[in-house]
């Protein structure tokens, strides 16, 4: 948010000219790393570890969430201050992806336990 601060203009700028879909393409390229590092890391802090699969659509669900946001908040500011949606995305993305990964190994078991019965 700093950086969308300092450059407003450019940003501004850039929203007009190219849009809201190419702005937040951009702002995706950006965050793919630290997404999936985000995800990787509480896998290793609650011991689970994710199908490849579906840790590339937390990524990308996450990154398209925040990006989303980002571009709300560069062409509305007076909606929310900055430090009200940095909590909300901090707390948003720790709870539910920590959520998920509790939860995953019980689910699954529950999901196959569901499936597998013949009737």
């Amino acid at each position: 948010m700093n950086y969308i601060e300092e450059n407003e203009y450019i940003i501004q700028c850039a929203y007009d000219s190219i849009g809201r879909e190419e702005l937040k393409r951009f702002f995706c390229a950006d965050f793919r790393e630290i997404v999936e590092s985000v995800v990787r890391k509480s896998e290793q802090i609650t011991g689970t570890e994710l199908d490849s699969g579906y840790r590339d659509f937390l990524s990308q669900f996450y990154m398209e969430a925040i990006a989303g946001v980002l571009i709300n908040w560069i062409t509305d500011r007076e909606y929310r201050d900055r430090e009200t949606v940095i909590q909300y995305l901090v707390s948003t993305i720790r709870e539910s992806l920590m959520g998920i990964l509790d939860g995953l190994p019980t689910a699954d078991r529950e999901y196959r336990q569901e499936n597998t019965s013949v009737c």
